[in-house]
């Protein structure tokens, strides 16, 4: 009688870690699903700045786009990547 109920309580418990890592396996998901979405944001509002006034007059004197801009580029692009990777992960 006592061995039935461990057993029944060990197995109640290996069914909570069960669903506990597939509840954690979809929040990583949308987790790395927001990510890419913001990463994308963040690349269109960098590509939005590269065309401002002040960018385009420091791209003609200095050749590159401004600190702000390459933030915002840079910025995009990790989040975008972190984001694929934890969507892909499980």
């Amino acid at each position: 009688m006592l061995y039935d109920d461990v057993i029944c309580t060990l197995k109640h418990f290996s069914s909570l870690k069960q669903r506990s890592l597939a509840e954690k396996g979809v929040r990583m998901k949308i987790i790395g699903i927001v990510l890419a979405v913001v990463g994308v944001g963040f690349a269109v509002w960098g590509y939005q700045l590269s065309g401002s006034i002040g960018s385009e007059v420091t791209q003609a004197v200095t050749g590159a786009d401004t600190d702000r801009v390459m933030t915002y580029y840079i910025l995009g692009a990790v989040a975008f990547v972190v984001g694929i990777y934890l969507f892909r992960k499980n």
